[in-house]
């Protein structure tokens, strides 16, 4: 009776662990996340040409502070795009950065 449940034990153990590398491996949780907001939007198209892209601005972003990105994304500000980048500092903080996409300047 003792060595069963012992046994069985081990084998829902074996599961959970099973389950939990499952999910980890899973794209998303460590990856970061990119906003598709207006890949087809003119402006965006136009700024990209004359600007720097929004994979370059992150990478700045991230070569500063030494955080994880956590998000990014092309947003229009007045007529002018701002890349709006979030960070999670390696002290634990979060913190949003925005990034002129004509000029490259942190704002």
């Amino acid at each position: 009776m003792i060595l069963l449940k012992s046994f069985t034990m081990k084998v829902m153990i074996l599961k959970l662990a099973i389950i939990a590398i499952a999910l980890v491996g899973q794209p998303g949780w460590t990856g970061t996340a990119f906003a598709n907001s207006g890949a087809n939007d003119p402006w965006l198209a136009e700024v990209q040409q004359q600007g720097i892209s929004l994979e370059d601005a992150v990478a700045m972003v991230q070569a500063q502070t030494g955080g994880r990105i956590l998000s990014a994304e092309a947003v229009n500000n007045d007529g002018r795009v701002v890349y709006r980048i979030k960070v999670l500092s390696p002290s634990g903080r979060v913190s949003v950065y925005h990034v002129d996409a004509a000029t490259g300047q942190i704002l």
